[in-house]
């Protein structure tokens, strides 16, 4: 068995899609699943904090690399209620990223200006996996912020488009205090 990477939960989140634990059970489709995305998710994912991720949240992003999802960039919506406005931030936690074509996930905040993160090269076992435990995945995080003069009370819709690469396997994505 090897290793895994500690990843650093912040607390006091305000809003949470899956849990961040090294694995993808929570999610649509997981573990393995992917060839299905196409035919589940034909318009990409939107999510709206309540959902139910089982059904709402696909463990796979495909990008545009991956023929098995149409070859094109793929986003996902999510969308956040706040009751008051201040500076925080959105952490993506990965389970994996595909290892020699990773790629970049473009962020925006309600439209807004784009955030690019480029993303490490993963382990690959990921997409058919389900646990970093056990497998040869390589589980990392990115944090992006979101900053109050950004956001609304209300309803704030946050985007992430695989924009180049192959897909990543998320872990669990969190809204905290910055």
């Amino acid at each position: 068995m090897r290793s895994v990477a500690v990843i650093a939960v912040p607390t006091g989140e305000l809003a949470m899609v899956g849990t961040p634990d090294w694995t993808d059970h929570e999610f649509a489709l997981a573990p393995g699943g992917y060839a299905e995305y196409p035919t589940r998710f034909p318009n990409d994912v939107t999510f709206t904090i309540g959902d139910d991720p089982a059904q709402s949240w696909s463990y796979i992003h495909p990008g545009p690399d991956d023929s098995w999802a149409g070859g094109r960039a793929h986003t996902y919506t999510l969308n956040v209620d706040l009751p008051t406005v201040r500076d925080l931030r959105l952490v993506v936690f990965l389970l994996d990223t595909h290892a020699t074509a990773p790629g970049t996930v473009v962020v925006k905040l309600n439209g807004g200006t784009a955030t690019t993160v480029a993303l490490p090269a993963g382990g690959s076992a990921g997409h058919a996996s389900g646990s970093a435990v056990d497998s040869g995945d390589i589980p990392s995080q990115f944090t992006v912020a979101l900053p109050a003069a950004q956001l609304v009370a209300g309803r704030n819709t946050i985007t992430l488009d695989k924009a180049t690469g192959s897909w990543l396997v998320y872990d669990a994505v969190g809204i905290y205090p910055a």
